[in-house]
């Protein structure tokens, strides 16, 4: 699903269950209600994928992370931030290289940005906001 313009790809891998656009901005809305396997190898449940070119940045700085409602800036055209809107538990986002997602069609590229939410521990359920804002 492509937010705002073609330069942000979202994969979703948790369950996904609303959007809202509204001017300059996107909300999506992830519902993580399947039970938390401790042990998994990728505990990322909401991860967005973008170009490998683009400069992202926390508080102004060049970050492998952040927090819940910390804003990352890319490209100095984009703030994204995770929020929980409801339910507990404690989330990590991180940024890393990743795979090419399949949907993208560049054979000269190997690799994007990852911008991952990690589940470090959750109850049942929590709601998620990622929230996309053109600035």
């Amino acid at each position: 699903m492509t937010v705002i313009e073609s330069s942000i790809n979202l994969r979703a891998e948790s369950n996904f269950y609303d959007i809202k656009n509204l001017e300059n901005e996107t909300e999506l809305y992830f519902l993580l209600d399947t039970p938390f396997v401790e042990d998994k190898k990728d505990q990322f449940e909401v991860s967005f994928l973008c170009d490998k070119s683009s400069i992202l940045r926390v508080q102004d700085k060049a970050a492998n992370c952040f927090f819940l409602d910390e804003p990352l800036v890319i490209n100095d055209r984009f703030q994204l931030t995770f929020s929980l809107l409801e339910g507990e538990g404690n989330f990590m986002a991180h940024l890393s290289y990743a795979g090419k997602d399949q949907t993208i069609k560049d054979p000269m590229g190997a690799f994007d940005w990852k911008i991952g939410l990690r589940t470090i521990r959750r109850d049942l359920p929590c709601r998620i906001l990622a929230k996309l804002v053109l600035i």
